[in-house]
């Protein structure tokens, strides 16, 4: 039994916790009221929810990944998988067990300002895209992930080498924002003016994460050390979808040979990385540098 536990990651689940009903807070408070969108999947489920009410958020958000995942079985690796599912089931269980009292709170004191006037959408922009970005970089903090959006441009970017993650996810979020604009549009005379406001809680949703996992850090450049280059070369082949740079090393004192690994990560990554480095070589030498410009192959010149 013991030995059972000491498996358990407590503290990633926590964060897990925590990260989901951080994340619930913003869907329920500062997004679905006003009908802003998310980015990911999430956005999708938002839209869904907003036109027909026939589930909770929640659950439509739950049900529209399981054909995503079953897409990712076939092109990406299991414990991705496992992980994005994981942190989708709490995501969505937070959403749904908060809805009824964060919707009384928003009735309560933020649907109307003391004049009488309606909420400002740009403030929730704001505010709903910190809280979102601080729930989701605690989730992947502790070692989870949403899937969504994530694994849909893995498998972009299995088919379209020429596609970087990053650029994969920008094209996606882009879409289901212009989705949602185009559905609102029937109801809404704001609904360009909510399109371009959720445009801009995304970006600020994505640089909360990054700011959660690794301060402001814009990309991590990493200098391994190892005498295992062969197996973390595969692993962060396979897992992180990133190249690298090996040089040929001797140790100064004991004059062993090493190889020493150069590779430019995402914040969100860095979890992985070291999973990866523990696992293939615990007395592997790790150097982490924070990077404000990466340019090449990825890679923009801001990333």
């Amino acid at each position: 039994m013991s030995a059972f536990l000491k498996k358990i990651n407590f503290p990633g689940i926590l964060a897990l916790i925590a990260g989901s009903f951080i994340a619930a807070v913003a869907v329920n408070i500062f997004y679905l009221p006003i009908k802003l969108t998310m980015g990911g999947v999430s956005g999708v489920a938002s839209i869904i929810f907003q036109t027909t009410h026939i589930l909770p958020m929640g659950m439509i958000l739950l049900l529209i990944n399981v054909p995503i995942f079953i897409i990712g079985f076939k092109y990406i690796n299991l414990p991705f998988i496992i992980k994005s599912g994981i942190g989708t089931v709490a995501s969505s269980l937070a959403i749904d067990i908060t809805s009824p009292w964060l919707a009384d709170i928003y009735e309560s004191y933020l649907s109307h300002l003391p004049g009488g006037g309606l909420a400002d959408p740009f403030v929730f922009a704001v505010i709903g895209g910190v809280v979102y970005g601080i729930g989701y970089g605690l989730i992947f903090a502790g070692g989870f992930t949403t899937g969504g959006t994530d694994i849909l441009a893995k498998v972009i970017q299995k088919f379209k080498p020429n596609f970087s993650i990053g650029q994969a996810l920008m094209i996606l979020e882009g879409l289901i924002i212009a989705f949602a604009t185009a559905v609102y549009f029937r109801s809404e005379h704001t609904a360009i003016l909510l399109g371009i406001y959720s445009l801009i809680s995304v970006y600020i949703t994505s640089k909360c994460i990054d700011l959660v996992l690794e301060g402001f850090a814009a990309s991590l450049t990493s200098l391994i050390i190892t005498t295992n280059a062969e197996t973390i070369r595969r692993e962060i082949f396979l897992q992180l979808d990133r190249g690298c740079t090996e040089i040929d090393g001797r140790g100064a004192y004991t004059g062993e040979e090493k190889t020493v690994m150069l590779c430019v990560i995402s914040p969100r990554q860095l979890l992985e990385l070291r999973k990866i480095c523990k696992k293939a070589d615990p007395a592997a030498f790790v150097i982490l540098v924070s990077s404000y410009e990466i340019l090449g192959d990825g890679f923009s010149s801001r990333t």
